[in-house]
């Protein structure tokens, strides 16, 4: 399905335009979806303004946020031409924040290339550069990360991090990673090439609109979905530190049990990588991504 006028009907929300006219050639759209995190959104945003590249655009999606969130949002539009919001009437709840937030901000971004970062998250100065290198190093890369570092509440390095767990090749092939992701899931033994914390690969978003967009089952989908239509760049000298705190929304979803279970089946289901997994892979390498799936719900 691709992204059109009609493929979403989002609820009432404004759109605010940036003031930059931007070079869309090679244009990284970060996308910063923000509700009540007013505790860490200043450096979240400062960290994707004060990018080392340079031809960024940032969306940030309102969904209703609290006062405090919607002063520094006004502020930061107000000061910086390269930021432009998307402000919804009102809070359509957890459930709705990748369908509908994520998907909002994709709906009004103009750059090639998409990132979503968490408004409790922020990313080193060097992150949109090295991932850029690597989109355009590699014509048939897809998706590219960085190396994921675990934070606490003080922006502090925990302990017992991803450093060692998610080093792999520059480049991998998509279907490699996904299959290796797959079975040292069920593993833990095998070496993992990919363990990372939620949404961490940004994305060409041609991929994303031929695809639909985003879709609830995320974490997943990043590879399993668009990693493997191509290649995955890899760059550890860009870091994505992301914050482990109370309030984190897979905290919240996990903790009403029986509801995330439903609703992560539902969300697998929805995804749309079984249809092509059947049509792209082997009736041996569909078999093992169902057994995945299901292992991974009752995990």
């Amino acid at each position: 399905m691709k992204i059109n006028k009609t493929s979403f009907n989002f609820p009432n929300h404004k759109y605010y335009g940036a003031k930059k006219k931007f070079e869309r050639k090679n244009l990284f759209s970060i996308i910063i979806p923000t509700y009540s995190r007013d505790t860490y959104l200043e450096e979240c945003i400062e960290s994707a303004i004060n990018q080392t590249y340079l031809n960024i655009e940032i969306i940030i999606v309102d969904h209703c946020a609290a006062s405090k969130n919607k002063k520094i949002i006004n502020d930061y539009k107000n000061t910086y031409n390269n930021i432009s919001i998307v402000e919804f009437e009102k809070n359509h709840g957890q459930w709705a924040v990748i369908p509908v937030i994520w998907n909002a901000g994709l709906f009004y971004s103009q750059g090639e290339y998409i990132y979503v970062l968490s408004d409790d998250d922020y990313i080193s100065k060097n992150y949109t550069e090295k991932m850029m290198n690597l989109f355009l190093e590699n014509k048939k890369c897809i998706t590219a990360g960085p190396l994921p570092v675990s934070v606490n509440e003080k922006s502090e390095m925990n302990p017992g991090n991803y450093l060692e767990i998610n080093q792999r090749p520059k480049y991998i092939n998509g279907k490699d990673l996904a299959m290796n992701f797959i079975l040292s899931w069920m593993n833990p033994r095998l070496k993992k090439f990919f363990s990372a914390p939620g949404g961490t690969l940004a994305i060409k978003k041609n991929i994303l609109m031929i695809l639909g967009g985003f879709d609830d089952n995320h974490d997943d989908s990043q590879v399993l979905k668009y990693s493997i239509l191509g290649d995955v760049g890899f760059d550890p000298e860009a870091k994505l530190f992301w914050r482990h705190h109370k309030q984190q929304s897979n905290n919240i979803l996990k903790s009403k049990g029986n509801i995330f279970y439903k609703t992560t089946g539902q969300a697998i289901k929805d995804s749309g990588y079984f249809y092509i997994w059947k049509k792209k892979f082997s009736k041996k390498e569909y078999k093992l991504l169902t057994k995945y799936t299901e292992f991974k719900k009752i995990f």
